[in-house]
């Protein structure tokens, strides 16, 4: 016969009265030893038995004496893999105990990776890796953890860049880049390929926005000097130089003062701005200040200028420029004129001397002589005087005259600035030196009084009786045609013409403006 038994013949009979124990007959292996097993543990046996050695399937159990059990040297099958679905190891085994149902519904499979394929689909690899298999390689593809904040290659975990096995629900990327942009948004790009690499990062060396101190800064350790930090999140946008960065985030400061801010070597702009509080120009410097200049640091919404006097002209107009150049410079003094109003005289901004008097007001004017200043700021004061007694001189005793007119309100008329013991028209100098001058009594008088009658002021000024034109004007109290002549003279004279009154060169050229009165009662007579 092709199989072999061998059985000890006693008080087991009724076990092995069967023709053979054929373990690949009808039922598995695995069910057949369990039924044995059940059969004869409760028995002592002398000696050993043999149960169907075939070429398919090879079962020695020896079977003792002294011990109610047996022991399966060798089993083998065709199929033995089955999922660790009771035991939770994540894994397939092989050891013979599977599940009677499992048999039943064909569930095993001839190797490991086929079972772990078969029934641990998404975590296919790690099963076969617990199952003591050779590690597969994995799609070294990448794909996001969350968790840590960074993405990891498709592949056994421990190893390289490896998180794991991607499973199903994982999006892969073909590299690192691809996965922080898509997955880890809210990262720097830079720094999620870091921390995905494993690699030390240093920052990406471009530039963001330093909002407080007004200034761009290098993504970078904040040890070194101009940098900020290392940017680890999308919040900063990034800049290749700082000039963009400059332009696109802080536009509203001077781009000069944002470069000299982001530069950690620079001390300013050494250009100026103004100070409109002490109207002087200041020099945008940190560092050594020239001397007598006034330094400080620009804030950024200053105009720069290149010199004091462009700044001086450019941001502080209302200022008298020499007083603002020479306060900026360190000169401290311009030496120029201005007026004193109340000596009437011109005095020098300057620190000592006779000629010297104190600048308080920034806008005033200033000239470069005494004369200037005398002819634009004193014009009622004689020129001459008024430069003499600004630089220290005195006048003569004897009093001078200019021979022109000024008015004198309280009797209708003009006075000539000449010695008063010459008669009318002269009156003296001028009882207050800002009375205005005229060179004539006509102009003084057309000027000044302009509610006299011109021939009247001039009259009284030169102290004459008034003559008249001998033309005729409206009496509108009389309404008769009067002459303008002396009210003391016969008819028709009816005193002078008013500055008001229109004259008439005939008595009939004045009766056609009341013609209405006849013309034998028009003129008065």
């Amino acid at each position: 016969k092709k199989r072999r038994r061998l059985v000890h013949v006693g008080r087991f009979h009724s076990l092995i009265s069967q023709p053979t124990i054929n373990a690949s007959a009808t039922k598995p292996n695995g069910q057949l030893i369990k039924k044995a097993i059940k059969a004869i543990s409760i028995h002592q046996f002398t000696n050993s038995i043999i149960i169907n050695q075939s070429p398919s399937t090879s079962i020695i159990m020896k079977l003792s004496k002294t011990f109610t059990y047996f022991t399966v040297l060798r089993l083998t099958t065709a199929a033995t893999f089955y999922p660790d679905w009771e035991g939770g190891s994540q894994t397939c085994l092989s050891d013979g105990a599977e599940p009677l149902y499992m048999t039943k519904a064909s569930l095993l499979k001839d190797t490991l990776e086929e079972c772990c394929a078969a029934y641990y689909n998404s975590e296919g690899a790690d099963c076969i890796v617990a199952g003591g298999g050779t590690p597969p390689t994995g799609s070294l593809e990448w794909y996001v953890n969350y968790e840590d904040g960074k993405c990891e290659q498709d592949c056994l975990a421990g190893t390289g860049n490896c998180g794991g096995y991607a499973t199903p629900a994982d999006t892969l990327f073909a590299d690192e880049t691809l996965c922080c942009e898509t997955k880890l948004g809210y990262l720097a790009v830079g720094f999620c390929e870091a921390e995905s690499t494993g690699t030390a990062y240093a920052g990406s060396g471009d530039y963001y926005v330093d909002y407080v101190n007004g200034r761009c800064v290098m993504d970078c350790d904040e040890a070194t000097p101009g940098c900020g930090g290392i940017a680890t999140t999308a919040a900063f946008t990034l800049y290749s130089d700082v000039a963009t960065c400059c332009s696109e985030k802080l536009g509203y400061l001077n781009a000069e003062v944002c470069a000299s801010n982001s530069d950690p070597t620079s001390t300013g702009t050494g250009k100026y701005f103004a100070n409109v509080q002490d109207s002087i120009c200041v020099n945008d410097e940190t560092g050594t200040c020239p001397p007598g200049e006034t330094c400080a640091a620009a804030t950024g919404s200053e105009v720069l200028y290149d010199t004091i006097e462009e700044c001086c002209a450019g941001s502080l107009g209302w200022v008298a420029a020499d007083y603002c150049v020479s306060r900026s410079d360190g000169t401290e003094y311009s030496t120029q004129w201005f007026v004193d109003y109340a000596n009437e005289v011109c005095v020098q901004d300057c620190d000592t001397g006779a000629t010297c008097g104190t600048l308080s007001d920034a806008t005033t004017t200033l000239y470069d002589s005494a004369l200037e200043c005398c002819e634009g700021k004193l014009t009622w004061v004689d020129s001459a005087d008024c430069d003499t007694l600004s630089q220290g001189g005195t006048l003569s005793s004897t009093p001078t005259f200019t021979d022109k007119f000024y008015v004198n309100f309280a009797t209708d008329s003009c006075v000539q600035d000449c010695d008063a013991a010459g008669g009318a028209p002269c009156g003296g100098n001028p009882p207050d030196a800002s009375l205005e001058l005229f060179d004539d009594a006509a102009t003084c008088c057309s000027e000044k009084l302009t509610w006299v009658e011109s021939a009247k002021c001039i009259a009284d000024t030169n102290g004459v009786a008034q003559t008249g034109s001998s033309s005729f004007y409206v009496d509108w109290g009389l309404g008769k045609c009067v002459q303008d002549c002396s009210a003391s003279d016969p008819a028709p004279c009816g005193g002078f013409a008013e500055s008001w009154d229109t004259t008439f060169a005939t008595a009939a050229d004045c009766c056609d403006r009341i013609s209405w009165v006849p013309a034998a009662e028009c003129v008065l007579a």
